[in-house]
Order: C-alpha cells, then structure tokens, then sequence
C-alpha cells in the first residue's frame, strides 16, 4: 500500500529502458524508438543540472526540446522524407503509413576503351568498426582479368576499407 492508498508497482529505471528499446513496433520506427531512450535521458540530465546550478527548468521546456531533437533527429535519418510533421502523434502515424518509392536503374559493367585497363575496388567492414578486407581486380580492353588481389586490414571502419582498395 502506498502513499495515500495508491499502490504503485516498482520498477526501475533500467527495466523501463529495457522495455522500451525491445518494444514491439513498426521497423521503420524501431531506431527512433531506441534514440527516445538518450534524447529524454539527456534533457532530463540538462534539467536536472539547470535546476542546481541555473535555477528551475520547466517540464514544457524538457518535453519541447526532447521533440525538437527528435525532429532533427529524423529529418537527418530520414533525409529523402520530406513533410515530416512535429507533433509525436502525427509523427508515428506518418511513419507507419509511410510507403517508399523506389527507382532503380540497371548497371552494366562496360569493356574499357582500345589501351585502356578498368580497375574495380571494393572495401568491406562486417560492422562498422570491425574486421574489414579490400579485393580489386584489373581488367583490359578485351574484358580479360589482368590482375587482381585482396588483403585483410585487420579491424577498422568501411571507409579506411574503401579509401585503401582505391589506393592499392
């Protein structure tokens, strides 16, 4: 029984996060769900700081900047999505109605010029800082390969990868 005959269930903070980043939601909304966790946490810290040092910050403020940083927040995820509304309500239900165009355009591999060899890298990173390799192959102007290598460099980022199959 709790204060004033209202019985409150416990539950710690860390059970809340934890609930809140496996939540069951649209997949398209699952990473903004997960940065919910650090926006709130963030500006609940600011308010908590400003409350001891600055003087008091008020709730509307926290619950303003909190939708404002995820508005910033989606509009750099999300780029290619425009009309992204502000409100947290119209926001969920944009994205969960949200359906992509896609316009794909078909690549071909050309012959080099008479003269003329082609070099095509590649670099790779399983994660993004973790184990990476590099592979390139060298054509000539009849479309026969002329040289090719790969070399493992070890756990680094996809660009290192890239820049250093550009450089081999």
């Amino acid at each position: 029984m709790g204060t004033a005959g209202i019985t409150v269930p416990l539950i710690q903070f860390k059970q809340v996060i934890r609930h809140w980043w496996y939540a069951q939601c649209c997949p398209k909304l699952k990473p903004m769900f997960q940065a919910v966790l650090a926006i709130i946490t963030w500006e609940l810290w600011k308010r908590r700081n400003a409350g001891k040092h600055e003087g008091s910050v008020s709730t509307n403020k926290v619950i303003h900047e909190i939708n404002k940083k995820l508005h910033q927040l989606e509009r750099v995820r999300y780029a290619l999505m425009t009309n992204i509304p502000l409100l947290r309500l119209y926001i969920i239900q944009y994205f969960e109605g949200y359906k992509p165009i896609f316009i794909t355009t078909r690549v071909t591999w050309q012959i080099p010029f008479h003269g003329w060899y082609k070099c095509n890298t590649d670099g790779a990173s399983k994660g993004n800082l973790g184990p990476t390799s590099l592979g390139f192959c060298t054509r000539n102007n009849e479309g026969d390969m002329v040289y090719a290598m790969e070399v493992d460099l070890g756990v680094t980022t996809n660009v290192v990868a890239e820049v250093k199959a550009i450089l081999q």
